[in-house]
């Protein structure tokens, strides 16, 4: 092991890039085999049985590989990436030692990854909280910690904080023992959640500048509906299907009108079903 790391040592001196790569991939895996190669059968430099690799080594060797990964990671984001990553593989003493590095770690705001690193955190923990009946699940105090950077690091934009609740089938932190309703009626909430914050900052700007960047207005304009009546947002909807010219360049992409569609079609149904009397004059139902 020690002349196999100092290879691996002179390789980080050399060729930083390729050994990143090397040392990630010689970490443990959760579905880790081997294919060991056939011994000879008529020669005699290969007596007796070989010496098998034992658990102790290999999370001896883990360890030692960690030691040198969260060195050579600094504070770029887009390599802690990879280390998030391995956690569910790795033993417990190379577990702590990634966390109290990561803790320990000042992301410039300008940093190329940042905001993808928050993300990575924020579903990676969602996703353990999710597998709840799974052995590879980290520990939730683990989990915790990870949180806790992960919301550290998040977008200080409020539009681009919330962008991934509106993709399609967004990780949550539900137990999936709980069900798809559970996750159903979390996703729902938190979707709302944000439209109303938003709402309540930048007004239907923020919700138009949220549309720009989300994967599926749809699942926006539906929230969208039912919270941003307020004096004058319908009216300026229903302009931007009337005049969607005027309105890609008001607005941006085309996106912002498929949500503004979809809103409008979802307030049209509500004023249908016993809306109230503005909003039934404004789209003459």
């Amino acid at each position: 092991l020690h002349q196999r790391l100092t290879v691996l040592d002179s390789l980080r001196r050399r060729a930083p890039k390729a050994s990143w790569q090397l040392l990630i991939g010689l970490l443990p895996k959760l579905h880790d085999f081997a294919v060991p190669t056939h011994g000879p059968a008529r020669r005699d430099w290969q007596s007796g049985p070989q010496n098998p690799v034992t658990y102790a080594e290999i999370f001896e060797s883990a360890d030692n590989l960690v030691t040198r990964l969260v060195e050579d990671a600094g504070a770029d984001p887009e390599r802690w990436v990879d280390l998030v990553d391995s956690l569910a593989s790795l033993p417990p003493p190379s577990r702590r030692m990634i966390l109290d590095r990561l803790e320990t770690t000042t992301f410039p705001e300008d940093a190329e990854g940042r905001a993808k690193l928050g993300e990575h955190l924020r579903s990676s923990v969602a996703k353990h909280r999710w597998a709840d009946e799974a052995r590879w699940r980290l520990p939730d105090d683990e989990l915790a910690r990870l949180e806790d950077v992960g919301q550290s690091i998040q977008s200080r934009d409020p539009v681009k904080a919330v962008a991934w609740l509106f993709t399609p089938h967004p990780t949550l932190p539900v137990p999936s023992s709980k069900g798809w309703k559970a996750y159903e009626t979390a996703l729902t909430e938190r979707r709302e959640a944000a439209v109303t914050q938003l709402l309540r900052g930048g007004g239907l700007a923020d919700i138009e500048a949220l549309a720009a960047e989300v994967g599926d207005p749809f699942s926006l304009g539906f929230v969208s509906a039912a919270l941003s009546l307020e004096p004058g947002d319908d009216e300026r909807m229903v302009e931007g299907i009337r005049s969607p010219e005027a309105a890609r360049a008001a607005l941006g992409p085309d996106r912002v009108i498929r949500w503004s569609i979809h809103t409008v079609e979802q307030v049209r149904l509500a004023a249908r079903k016993g809306g109230s009397n503005r909003v039934r004059q404004n789209y003459s139902l």
